[in-house]
């Protein structure tokens, strides 16, 4: 499991950055088209940059790379329930 810090850590990150390119899209004027350069940027950050400032184990179980598929109810049984 990943410390409550690390994930409070990279949560504040993930906002920083999205407030940074809200940022440059607002108040750039005509700069603020180069946004995509933003956000191609995040791939060199998590493959370089995060690793050096959080665990790489961490990061593994904070990428959403994995995930759970958990069966929905047939309609039959929803309807019932409700």
């Amino acid at each position: 499991t990943v410390p409550f810090r690390v994930t409070a850590a990279f949560t504040l990150f993930q906002f920083a950055y999205l407030a940074g390119v809200w940022a440059l899209t607002t108040w750039a004027g005509i700069a603020g088209v180069s946004f995509p350069v933003a956000i191609v940027a995040l791939i060199p950050v998590r493959a370089y940059l995060l690793p050096r400032v959080m665990a790489p184990q961490h990061l593994s179980q904070l990428d959403a790379d994995e995930f759970t598929l958990v069966e929905g109810l047939p309609a039959e049984e929803a309807v019932e329930e409700a």
